[in-house]
């Protein structure tokens, strides 16, 4: 059986809710089949619905995020650091065990994982929001080159390499290095905005500065919505790390 984890909002159909729209068969025939079918339809209905999650909780006294803007996770802005705790209908993942999950998951199953998770802490971000940059700029290749000249695995151009005194952009540990201080200058720059500073650090601060906001420019935005999707995909892989001890199939880091 496959279940799907959501993090920001949560809803279960069970088993025993399908197909109610299809033809109903005549009384005696469906009290039959109600009978065989009602003991297994309700341990379905249980079964899924212990596996639910609600949000989730952002905590003012995390390490990562003291003195920063607290933002919950469902609206649009950037969380500057990794949320406390994980809610299920049985049990809390408490903030060292959900940290623990994250770690193993991206030290485990994240190409360049650890450099990702040090770098983002170390910046006080989330390694899932940084990962999901990484996913939609290069797809985790350190060599990959833009028609721009965007270099490596955050893509960024010599100039802004320049900025932070890197010369090799090809290097993982100084590109990410430098791409991660950049984004966290841009989330203080926005404060906090995720829609602002992922335009930004696609389409430039005059971009942004110009349209007030979010550029018409269609890659741009779309840029925004494959990022988002991404760093929500990582989180819910990191919830599953924490309930299961393992990543789930199909994961965002799997190319």
């Amino acid at each position: 059986m496959t279940t799907s984890l959501l993090i920001d909002d949560v809803r279960v159909i069970c088993a025993c809710q399908r197909g109610t729209h299809e033809t109903s068969p005549t009384l005696s025939r469906l009290a039959a089949r109600a009978n065989g079918a009602l003991p297994l339809a309700l341990s379905l209905c249980l079964a899924i619905t212990s596996l639910g999650f609600t949000k989730w909780i952002p905590a003012s006294d995390h390490p990562a995020v003291a003195g920063l803007p607290e933002a919950d996770a469902s609206d649009d802005r950037a969380l500057t650091g990794p949320p406390a705790e994980l809610r299920t209908d049985d049990n809390v993942v408490n903030r060292e065990q959900l940290d623990a999950a994250r770690r193993s998951y991206f030290h485990r199953h994240v190409p360049f994982g650890a450099l990702i998770y040090r770098e983002a802490v170390r910046n006080g971000l989330e390694p899932e929001l940084v990962a999901a940059i990484v996913r939609a700029e290069s797809n985790f290749r350190p060599v990959a080159v833009s028609e721009k000249s965007a270099t490596g695995l955050m893509q960024l151009i010599p100039s802004t390499g320049k900025e932070h005194g890197v010369e090799d952009l090809t290097d993982p540990q100084a590109n990410v290095r430098a791409g991660v201080k950049y984004l966290r200058r841009l989330n203080d720059q926005y404060g906090g905005n995720l829609s602002l500073t992922l335009a930004a650090y696609n389409a430039g601060e005059g971009a942004v500065r110009k349209y007030d906001g979010v550029p018409p420019y269609r890659e741009t935005q779309q840029y925004v919505r494959r990022v988002s999707s991404y760093r929500r995909a990582f989180r819910q892989a990191v919830a599953y790390q924490a309930v299961y001890g393992e990543a789930p199939e199909g994961h965002p880091a799997q190319r």
